[in-house]
């Protein structure tokens, strides 16, 4: 007959339900701090009006407009990393087949919303 010990297979079951419980509880907290301080320091950034500007966006989104070169072969711009921050910028951009590196300028205004001053590509 197998002699089978309870206390030990019960001691063991409770030791596995509270490494189970103090990951969860860890794995919330996680996610408690993530939701009250990192998301809310990546907000849009307000414009003087109140209303959300993202000129990361429009930049992305005119990027072949703001472009003094154009795409070749056929190809067409797309933004692959852009910064901005106190009215002054670096986008990445490229076409599939060249890529670029540019500073630009911006102003927001009430007026004309988002107005790109300087766009210069870097050598």
């Amino acid at each position: 007959m197998i002699d089978i010990d309870m206390s030990a297979i019960l001691s063991q079951s409770m030791k596995n339900l509270i490494m189970i419980l103090a990951l969860v509880i860890t794995v919330a907290a996680m996610t408690l701090f993530v939701f009250v301080f990192v998301m809310p320091s990546m907000a849009t950034i307000p414009a003087v009006s109140g209303t959300l500007v993202n000129i990361e966006s429009y930049v992305s989104e005119n990027i072949s407009e703001l472009s003094p070169m154009k795409e070749v072969l056929g190809g067409t711009f797309y933004v692959t990393s852009v910064e901005a921050a106190d009215g002054k910028g670096i986008v990445n951009y490229e076409d599939g087949h060249v890529a670029y590196t540019a500073d630009f300028v911006y102003e927001v205004s009430d007026e004309s919303g988002i107005l790109i001053t300087s766009f210069i590509i870097r050598q």
